[in-house]
């Protein structure tokens, strides 16, 4: 989730910026922390700005606290399915029932970060814990999502 953040709200908005960063922009956001383009677009730099950052914006605020895990204790699971539209229109499939299709396109949206991921943390497996401390409570209650091992192999 970092990760693509970073290349959707930090890299590709910086690139298309042209200097001005509008406030619908989520780097808007962190321009009263002292983000700018110039200096914080790099990686490396980006994830020590957000050290300094008290609180952060969606796209880069854990997610638990969204699921409101505390007020509904009867929430004890959390997932991610990329596959979930495909899986909801095959089963509809089945039940012989109507799935609307999804009017939203977010294919364009993609920022490939699953790819983009090892070359950015390539031999910098310190990265890799600095970028989950923004996430340890996300972590504590769904362990699932900070599993690195694959990618700590991959660096």
């Amino acid at each position: 989730r970092f990760v693509s953040g970073y290349l959707d709200k930090v890299v590709r908005d910086c690139e298309n910026t042209k200097g001005e960063i509008k406030p619908h922009l989520a780097i808007h956001y962190y321009k009263q922390f002292g983000f700018s383009c110039e200096k914080h677009k790099g990686f490396e730099s980006f994830i020590t700005f957000m050290e300094s950052v008290p609180k952060f914006e969606g796209h880069f605020a854990q997610q638990t606290p969204l699921c409101s895990v505390d007020k509904f204790p009867y929430t004890d699971f959390i997932g991610a399915d990329e596959n979930f539209s495909l899986k909801l229109e095959m089963l509809s499939a089945k039940l012989g029932v109507h799935n609307p299709k999804q009017k939203k396109k977010t294919s364009l949206h993609k920022t490939k970060s699953k790819t983009k991921m090892v070359k950015l943390f390539k031999g910098k497996p310190l990265l890799v814990k600095r970028v989950l401390e923004f996430f340890k409570d996300d972590c504590v209650r769904i362990p699932d999502a900070c599993d690195i091992t694959e990618l700590l192999e991959a660096i």
